[in-house]
């Protein structure tokens, strides 16, 4: 490493132009600070994403855009958890399962949402949705999600949809 003493007591002999470049040289360190600062205050608060995120969504899901859907995975995968098991499914098999077996709610919303930041790229929410169906009848989930940002996009890392187990009973009875 050239220490910056060095730089000053040999650069001078070294080039006739050097007095031009000096005031220069200070101003480098302050130019990248800058640089630094603006670039950290552009990106999106986490918790603000999140919320812009979970709406859109939301939107997505009501409209039965299944790609717009599929793009919301981590590339990585999603771990999916919940009634005792925990799966990593790859994105293609994500991808695979909306473009060929999801059904598009009839309504769609969610409820009480929470966010919780638990870093500067990741952001947990809890809430809670209400899923339509064709019939006109909704069914409430809980729903728990890990937002995690990659490249200034939040992607979904992990995600828990449940159903209240006599809800589920009821609609396996065809009782509801």
């Amino acid at each position: 490493m050239i220490e910056p003493f060095y730089l000053l007591y040999t650069l001078p002999a070294m080039s006739p132009h050097f007095p031009d470049v000096i005031p220069g040289l200070f101003f480098l360190p302050a130019l990248f600070q800058v640089r630094d600062i603006v670039a950290s205050q552009d990106e999106v608060p986490i918790d603000v994403d999140a919320r812009e995120f979970m709406a859109s969504y939301g939107e997505d899901l009501r409209g039965g855009k299944r790609q717009a859907i599929v793009d919301r995975y981590d590339r990585r995968g999603a771990y999916r958890v919940g009634e005792g098991e925990k799966t990593l499914e790859s994105w293609e098999l994500i991808r695979a399962a909306y473009m060929t077996q999801w059904t598009p709610p009839a309504s769609f919303g969610w409820r009480d949402l929470s966010y919780e930041t638990v870093g500067p790229n990741a952001v947990l929410v809890i809430g809670l949705f209400d899923w339509g169906l064709a019939d006109g009848r909704k069914v409430a989930f809980s729903y728990t999600a890990l937002l995690l940002r990659h490249d200034g996009d939040l992607r979904i890392r992990l995600e828990s949809e449940s159903m209240n187990p006599k809800m589920f009973a009821a609609l396996n009875a065809n009782r509801l």
